[in-house]
């Protein structure tokens, strides 16, 4: 990986085409149900239900099938969205969820509000989980918004959304293999910079998803 003084350039940021939006303000809230388990849980657990997640991505029905976040999610079938959240239902975790229900806007909760229980609940404690979820990721290089994008980033590379190059088959298995595969320095560098190479919401004929739900969480 070339090095540009103290910056290391990711083979990513050389992407044409590129749609950049804001980590925090834009692609974050589209993954705050990810924010809230990382805020809750070990670092080792919540990786690993990251990593299933992230397998079942493979056996989705649903073709448009276009990233983890609200948005996106709210598009698919029951059958499929439940697919994806085996992983944290299997562990009796749903109830972590329940500061979801803080947000009446969010576009997936008809979804959630099936496996979460007491939906309509929220409690104080709900409203302390989210600012601890935001807190913790809303600095972009931070490790636990850096393990949240590479959510993101995994999940387009199992689902079969994001390919590489014969020449960056080094830089995929390290993705693949994080946090145990490669120099980390490096590995979340080019993490963040795949990311951020999806833009706001989707990558899809490079047309950005609107932003309302992310602007109704901000006022909100």
């Amino acid at each position: 990986m070339p090095r540009m003084g103290s910056v290391l350039e990711s083979p990513f940021t050389k992407m044409s085409q590129l749609s950049l939006s804001s980590w925090r303000d834009e692609r974050l809230p589209e993954v705050l149900w990810a924010a809230i388990l990382v805020a809750q849980l070990e670092r080792d657990e919540y990786l690993q239900i990251f990593r299933e997640i992230s397998e079942a991505c493979k056996q989705l029905e649903s073709e448009e099938w276009q990233g983890l976040g609200h948005t996106n999610i709210a598009k698919l079938g029951e059958s499929d969205f439940d697919r994806l959240v085996q992983p944290i239902i299997d562990r009796d975790l749903a109830r972590l969820l329940t500061p979801l229900s803080l947000f009446p806007d969010i576009p997936d909760a008809h979804h959630w509000k099936r496996h979460v229980p007491d939906w309509t609940e929220a409690n104080a404690e709900d409203y302390q989980t989210v600012a601890v979820a935001i807190g913790l990721t809303s600095w972009h290089q931070s490790e636990q918004a850096t393990d949240v994008r590479w959510l993101r980033v995994l999940s387009m590379i199992i689902g079969g959304k994001m390919h590489f190059a014969e020449s960056m088959k080094s830089h995929a298995e390290e993705i693949i293999g994080f946090p145990h595969v490669g120099e980390m320095r490096s590995v979340r560098h080019s993490i963040r910079a795949a990311e951020q190479s999806f833009g706001s919401l989707s990558i899809a004929d490079d047309k950005p998803l609107p932003l309302d739900w992310t602007n109704a969480f901000w006022k909100r």
